[in-house]
């Protein structure tokens, strides 16, 4: 049993996905760093409490201003996405390494199960020639 953990470690290819690794972490921290500020704007951001009472000039003003940081929020948005979807393909693409080098395991395995059968038949087959004599 451990020889198949120890064959399957060795099939990974370890100097890519150590190559990975980093901008894993850099773009999940910077993802979770984005997603943190983006909560605090939104709990402390400026409220629009009378607005209704001022004058024309500065409701436009104010629309102005929440129009303009809606739109920093969206490309913010747009920004993590692009991130995620970055993370996501890393990741797809590792997964399609390693399901590549488990079906390389699995059609050896089944190699070395056909051989140790044929070796067992033949094994049983020289013991009942042996006790025939």
């Amino acid at each position: 049993m451990a020889v198949h953990w120890l064959t399957s470690l060795r099939n990974i290819p370890w100097t890519q996905v150590l190559q990975v690794a980093p901008s894993l972490v850099e773009g999940s921290r910077k993802l979770w760093g984005r997603l943190a500020n983006r909560e605090a704007g939104v709990s402390t951001g400026p409220g629009s409490p009378g607005v209704a009472e001022s004058s024309p000039t500065e409701q436009t003003a104010a629309l102005e201003i929440r129009l303009q940081a809606m739109q920093k929020e969206l490309e913010q948005i747009g920004g993590e996405m692009v991130s995620s979807f970055d993370v996501v393909k890393s990741l797809s693409e590792q997964h399609s390494e390693m399901v590549k080098a488990m079906d390389v395991l699995i059609a050896r395995t089944r190699v070395l199960l056909w051989v140790c059968a044929v070796l067992a038949a033949a094994l049983a087959a020289l013991g009942v020639l042996v006790l025939s004599r």
